[in-house]
């Protein structure tokens, strides 16, 4: 592997790492916002 193939698979790497970074956090926000949810629910039944 060249120099060059290996910065750009460097660089790839460093942008999936991102892009997972980003829909960890999505999926935090999504699991939060069905977590208040449930809640809102258990509060109007009681």
């Amino acid at each position: 592997m060249s120099y060059s193939e290996k910065l750009c698979a460097k660089t790839q790497n460093v942008k999936n790492a991102i892009k997972n970074k980003d829909m960890v956090k999505e999926n935090n926000i999504y699991n939060q916002k069905i977590r208040i949810f449930i809640e809102r629910k258990k509060h109007t039944r009681s």
